[in-house]
């Protein structure tokens, strides 16, 4: 569905617009939280992981996270005693790795959109759903940022994260796996994962665009063709200076 939508093409079996989905993705704060963790999820832990600690900013998280032992989007926690109907959050994501939980509150933009009102809310409602769990948790807060540093609420560390910054990890870590592609021909299933999850960003609005001062110029080679074309042309004295 993403790539049809990537290419325009996901309106032509619906009675809408093609570009009517575009639009729709752009402004969803919960399909951007879906379409890029639920891909990151295919990930070896370990990789999807280190993207993810390496997007951060300053923490204490765990340099390893383990295996991971169940998630789930938007849960459903009472925040009142009693478990009143109407009082209800929902995080967009809550991961539980094997020695440690995580919470993940996420806002569809970068910038001052997060309430501490809310994240003192859900992490409430999970020590009442959990209270008889004693482990390490962490709150991280992932776009609508108002600053980059941790913060404690009632006693969690709350981690800042961009949406840019994982981008650009996911990024990274494409770029580097295909540089090894003619030498671990395995790493092209994990690189059509990061490229997925870098077209979820697309079609939510991201520019995925590659800036030149990014480019590893030496891994680039020329053919000796090419190199024997230079070498002519500079005899000649029409390129450069001998």
């Amino acid at each position: 569905m993403l790539h049809a939508i990537d290419q325009n093409k996901a309106g032509r079996n619906f009675h809408s617009d093609e570009g009517h989905w575009r639009e729709v993705f752009k402004t969803s704060e919960d399909s951007l939280t879906s379409s890029v963790f639920e891909r990151l999820f295919y990930l070896p832990v370990e990789l999807f992981w280190k993207i993810f600690i390496s997007a951060c900013n300053g923490n204490s998280l765990p340099e390893v996270a383990g295996k991971i032992d169940y998630f789930e989007f938007w849960p459903h926690w009472s925040v009142s005693d009693d478990g009143e109907n109407s009082n209800f959050v929902e995080p967009d994501l809550f991961i539980r790795f094997k020695t440690f939980d995580l919470i993940i509150e996420s806002k569809r933009w970068d910038r001052k959109q997060q309430r501490q009102e809310q994240w003192k809310e859900e992490i409430s409602a999970y020590k009442k759903e959990y209270e008889e769990d004693a482990r390490n948790v962490y709150f991280i807060a992932l776009g609508g940022i108002h600053h980059d540093s941790s913060e404690k609420i009632e006693g969690v560390e709350v981690i800042k994260c961009r949406w840019k910054n994982l981008l650009n990890r996911v990024k990274d870590a494409e770029t580097k796996l295909a540089l090894t592609s003619d030498i671990i021909h395995s790493n092209a299933a994990i690189s059509r994962i990061l490229e997925d999850i870098i077209s979820a960003f697309r079609i939510h609005g991201f520019s995925t665009g590659k800036w030149f001062d990014s480019f590893h110029v030496d891994s680039l080679r020329l053919t000796t063709h090419f190199e024997d074309h230079l070498k002519n042309l500079n005899s000649e004295g029409l390129y450069g200076h001998t």
